[in-house]
C-alpha cells in the first residue's frame, strides 16, 4: 500500500477510534450515573428506614412513659380514694364485712368520690347498703 494511502488509512482509523472512545465514554458515564443513582437510592432508603425506626422507637417510648405515668397517677388516686372511704366507714361503723369491703374495692373512682361525700350523712350500715344499691350495680 502506498505511503499516502497508509497515512489516510491511519487518519481515518484514528478518527474512528476517537469517535469510538467518545461514544464509549458517553455510554460509560450514562451507565455510571444509572448505577450510582440506583446505589444511592438503595443506601438512602436503608438509612431512611434506620432513622425512621430509631425516631419511631424514641417517640413510642416517650408516649409509653407518658401513658404509664398517667395510668399510675390514676391508679394511685383511686387507691387513695378506696383507703379513705374504708377508713371513714371503719371509723364510723367498726370493722366491715368482707362483702362490703369487696364492693367498695370494686367501685370506680367517680363512685368512690360520690361515696366519700355520701358517707358523711350515713347513720347506719343500712345507709351504706342502700347507697350501694341505688348508686351502683353492687347490691349487698
Amino acid at each position: 500500500m502506498p505511503e499516502a494511502k497508509q497515512r489516510e488509512y491511519f487518519e481515518v482509523t484514528n478518527e474512528w477510534e476517537e469517535l469510538g472512545k467518545m461514544i464509549g465514554l458517553e455510554q460509560g458515564i450514562e451507565k455510571g450515573i444509572a448505577l450510582g443513582t440506583e446505589k444511592g437510592i438503595a443506601l438512602g432508603t436503608e438509612k431512611g428506614i434506620a432513622l425512621g425506626t430509631e425516631k419511631g422507637i424514641a417517640l413510642g417510648t416517650e408516649k409509653g412513659i407518658a401513658l404509664g405515668t398517667e395510668k399510675g397517677i390514676e391508679t394511685g388516686l383511686r387507691e387513695g380514694e378506696v383507703r379513705l372511704a374504708l377508713r371513714q366507714l371503719r371509723s364510723k361503723f367498726g370493722e366491715l364485712q368482707e362483702t362490703l369491703q369487696q364492693a367498695i374495692l370494686s367501685l370506680s373512682t367517680t363512685e368512690l368520690e360520690n361515696l366519700g361525700e355520701a358517707l358523711l350523712d350515713f347513720q347506719t350500715l343500712g345507709n351504706l347498703h342502700l347507697w350501694l344499691t341505688e348508686n351502683t350495680d353492687k347490691s349487698i
